[in-house]
């Protein structure tokens, strides 16, 4: 008859369950740090994708914040430059436009007054001297319609256009009173210095360009938090999916596994030392 042996069974790792149970947990192993592999592989690549496009949101922002920063640092300014040799005094400016047609031998300054006793006298005299005196009439009149209005050009540079204008301003010569127009007159190598204001539609366009790159910014933040947060709690999931006792098979298996490897590597070393 066949007695049972009263040495209790024991189940070592060269047996078949064994085998069968480490190469169970090997497969599972594989698996999970292969899913936790392409997990992080997409993670790269989601970074990687839109880190690129946070990248260039980042770099338009900067780039309009100093485009602002530098138009309202910029004042735009006009230099109104008058050339007139008249400088000081609009009444020095009539005194020697008077000495200006002084000068001038073929110009005479006669008042309407002056005008009509010449005619009257001329007009009692022979008839010869008549003509001479319609002739002399006419002449003197038509001086008076040259010397009407004495016009003056001032021209002006506006370095915010780069164009030059030109007025005109207008002295009436005829009678006792001589009104000059001095609007706009400066003095000659001085110059007036305009402030205008910054353009309100531009600086209105770059502030909603920059309102709208930082919330792109911010979208796309929190788009990146909210896939790392989804991804983390992938993993906890998984990792929370086994119990304990799995968990302590698994940790008993990579400690055997690991003193199965340092016994073979022991004998190794005896058997390199013997030899």
């Amino acid at each position: 008859m066949l007695h049972d042996s009263p040495l209790p069974r024991v189940n070592t790792l060269g047996s078949d369950e064994g085998n069968m149970t480490l190469n169970e947990l090997t497969v599972l192993c594989t698996k999970l740090s292969q899913k936790v592999e392409s997990l992080e592989a997409d993670l790269k690549q989601t970074k990687k994708v839109y880190g690129a496009a946070y990248t260039k949101l980042i770099m338009k922002v900067k780039k309009l914040e100093k485009s602002i920063k530098s138009s309202l640092v910029r004042k735009r300014e006009k230099i109104v430059v008058s050339d007139d040799e008249e400088l000081e005094d609009p009444s020095k400016q009539g005194r020697s436009m008077i000495e200006e047609i002084n000068q001038n031998a073929e110009v005479h300054l006669v008042t309407p007054t002056q005008v009509n006793t010449q005619w009257e006298a001329q007009s009692q005299e022979s008839q010869p001297k008549n003509q001479l005196g319609v002739f002399s009439a006419a002449k003197v009149l038509t001086a008076v319609a040259k010397i009407h209005t004495y016009t003056r050009k001032r021209r002006t540079i506006s370095t915010a256009s780069g164009g030059i204008n030109t007025s005109e301003e207008s002295v009436n010569t005829v009678g006792a009173s001589m009104p000059v127009s001095t609007t706009g007159m400066v003095d000659k190598g001085k110059a007036i210095m305009q402030e205008s204001e910054p353009e309100l539609t531009i600086t209105k366009l770059q502030q909603r360009q920059e309102r709208a790159g930082y919330e792109a910014a911010v979208r796309l933040q929190e788009q990146l938090d909210e896939e790392e947060r989804q991804r983390i709690t992938r993993v906890h999931k998984e990792a929370s999916s086994f119990n304990v006792k799995e968990m302590e098979d698994i940790q008993a298996t990579i400690e055997a596994d690991e003193e199965l490897a340092l016994s073979i590597q022991a004998e190794e070393k005896e058997k390199y030392s013997e030899a």
